[in-house]
């Protein structure tokens, strides 16, 4: 079956799958990672926890090729998403500016409280995913992850599947389901076996990705904004693994 047949017959189906997509490649590549290096080192997946990152950035390009296909079958263009709207961009920033100061708050508060509840402290948090890698590829992820997860979370869960799945299952439960699965796939990034850190990663960011649900559904316009704001984000995040 085509991709247009799929899109055109199984819309609704695609979307499930799409909800799951990211959560099960983080976990998918990283079990490619552990396969690598089988038989050069001792424990193959605690190596694989090391290089997480460019599973992240395979699952992104994989994410942007489809949503640029799934886009153009609608008629539409992905990259369109991304064009700030220059018209109301002064109206724009003052909301922009209050929300953001918001969404880092609700960003970070939940991850210190619960990492301290849950492990013991930010520090241990961070030792679980946070490791120093060789100059070269922290200086290749230092662009590559930010761009690529900024240009790929946010459109496809509030931009393609949450407006979509609206339509079929209404907007209290595309809102739950979405924000459920923006939070899930942290769970895999990386995937490591202590339940601890699983439900740290898993529930840390359910305030943010309900105002962002939220926020995008009253001004879908302001996404560009957020994208960027999330590409500095996770740029930080790659600076500590120097």
């Amino acid at each position: 079956m085509t991709l247009s047949k799929l899109h055109s017959g199984s819309v609704g189906t695609m979307l499930w799958v799409m909800l799951a997509m990211r959560l099960v490649l983080f976990a998918v590549f990283q079990g490619l990672i552990a396969l690598a290096v089988i038989g050069s080192v001792e424990h193959p997946w605690d190596v694989s926890t090391k290089w997480w990152p460019f599973g992240i950035v395979a699952t992104n390009l994989i994410t942007v090729v489809l949503l640029n296909r799934l886009f153009a079958l609608e008629g539409k263009s992905y990259f369109a998403l991304f064009r700030f709207d220059r018209a109301r961009f002064k109206s724009d920033m003052l909301p922009v500016l209050g929300i953001s100061v918001l969404v880092v708050a609700a960003a970070m508060i939940p991850n210190v409280l619960l990492a301290n509840l849950l492990l013991g402290g930010s520090d241990v948090a961070a030792s679980f995913f946070i490791h120093k890698l060789p100059f070269w590829a922290a200086a290749f992820l230092l662009l590559a992850f930010p761009i690529t997860i900024a240009m790929s979370e946010f459109p496809l869960y509030f931009a393609y599947i949450l407006p979509r799945l609206e339509n079929r299952v209404g907007v209290v439960l595309a809102m739950t389901l979405t924000v459920f699965f923006v939070c899930a796939q942290h769970a895999t990034m990386p995937l490591v076996f202590n339940w601890a850190f699983i439900i740290w990663r898993l529930v840390m960011f359910v305030p943010f990705a309900i105002l962002l649900g939220f926020v995008f559904r009253w001004r879908p316009r302001l996404l560009p904004y957020f994208v960027v704001l999330h590409g500095l984000l996770d740029m930080s995040l790659i600076a500590a693994m120097f």
